[in-house]
């Protein structure tokens, strides 16, 4: 490889509201699919440090930028199509092949839209540094899109529907109903202490 070309990082410092840090993002490519298995192997990373995180990049950073179900970054040589004789696919079922379409944006392929998450501490301060860069080469660019409000903590909604004006719900009275719902799908067990 002769090295990193292009680099872009961008760092935000904030203080979750909740204890999981999520966003959602596609990581799409140039270099699809004809330089998979070479040294031009693009990558992203979104890394966060901060209190309870321990990894092994600058301040204890960890990349949660990773393939889902592994600890493998983002990189053109991580996921890819067939590419010859010599380059059998890897994780291809998170590749989209976007060569010869009009689909948007116009790079050669795309991966499906992942989740980089992580365990925080509420009121705590944390910092991520998104970074995208082109390896071995300054040219066959690589992007990374993230979607819309999907970074954050995410939030727990919650609806008091009753006949009363202020919501209240009285015994004996007519039936009320509370609706709970979250921006995303909860990984596990999800304890919500509600009180009546």
């Amino acid at each position: 490889s002769s090295g990193i070309n292009d680099a872009v990082k961008f760092t935000i410092k904030f203080r979750p509201a909740a204890d999981t840090l999520r966003f959602r993002y596609v990581f799409a490519s140039e270099e699809y699919p004809e330089w998979a298995c070479s040294s031009f192997n693009d990558v992203f990373g979104f890394f966060i440090s901060g209190p309870g995180i321990n990894g092994p990049f600058e301040f204890m950073g960890e990349n949660i930028a990773i393939i889902p179900g592994t600890n493998l970054p983002v990189a053109i040589n991580n996921i890819h199509p067939q590419n010859g004789n010599n380059c059998p696919p890897t994780f291809e079922q998170f590749y989209n092949d976007n060569n010869d379409s009009n689909l948007q944006p116009v790079y050669d392929g795309f991966l499906d839209v992942f989740t980089a998450q992580a365990i925080v501490i509420p009121c705590e301060e944390y910092t991520i540094k998104l970074m995208i860069t082109d390896v071995g080469d300054a040219i066959f660019d690589s992007g990374v899109f993230l979607e819309a409000k999907s970074f954050g903590t995410g939030t727990l909604d919650v609806d008091i529907s009753t006949v009363s004006i202020d919501g209240s719900v009285a015994e004996g009275c007519t039936a009320g109903e509370l609706n709970f719902r979250l921006e995303f799908p909860p990984e596990d067990d999800l304890v919500i202490d509600y009180s009546i």
